[in-house]
């Protein structure tokens, strides 16, 4: 029932129709807006996700706030937030929850696929692709796939599917997650 009233919110809080991805929110959260609009330095400083650009070739240029205070977040159970640390601009929000059941995880995905569809009618899709996941050094965990490449950026949603030793590792649960990214997010970390 909440992916219900979650669709209908979604569809109804936007335009009909989006070319983008500044015109799409995300748990509230929109792509251009400064970061310091929604947080104190003090809590961005607080939840900021340490060393996470630092094999990239520049890895001052942004960062990344987790977020899992319910106070903060509607629909889903955390949230990413990448924004460029010169000028504090939101680059990029990604919005996940977790599943026991990856079937419904996929389920979801075609779902929201679906709907992103329908809000960016003139986006090229790419997928559903699954491929190996990077972190995994056993290669039996997974993601698929679903991206909208729009004017200015990408929307898209993806399954994680953990293997059994990365959740015992590390604590990982399969997850879903919806990704809204800016065309310099995407080139910054290499997104297609």
């Amino acid at each position: 029932m909440k992916k219900f009233y979650l669709i209908l919110f979604l569809f109804f809080s936007l335009k009909v129709f989006a070319e983008s991805v500044k015109d799409y929110k995300l748990e509230n959260f929109e792509i251009g807006s400064k970061i310091t609009d929604y947080f104190s330095i003090p809590y961005i400083k607080k939840n900021e996700l340490k060393g996470y650009f630092d094999t990239f070739d520049n890895p001052d240029l942004f960062a990344v706030i987790a977020i899992r205070d319910e106070k903060y977040l509607n629909d889903f159970e955390h949230v990413e937030i990448y924004y460029k640390k010169s000028d504090s601009i939101i680059h990029s929000v990604v919005a996940g929850s977790f599943y026991k059941d990856i079937d419904k995880c996929y389920k979801d995905m075609v779902d929201y696929s679906n709907l992103l569809k329908s809000i960016f009618p003139n986006s090229q899709k790419i997928g559903p692709d699954t491929n190996s996941h990077y972190a995994d050094p056993e290669q039996k965990s997974t993601y698929t796939h679903i991206d909208f490449f729009t004017v200015d950026g990408t929307v898209g949603v993806h399954c994680y599917d953990w293997s059994n030793n990365m959740t015992i590792k590390n604590n990982w649960r399969d997850n879903i997650q919806i990704s809204i990214r800016s065309m310099e997010i995407n080139d910054y970390i290499g997104y297609y």
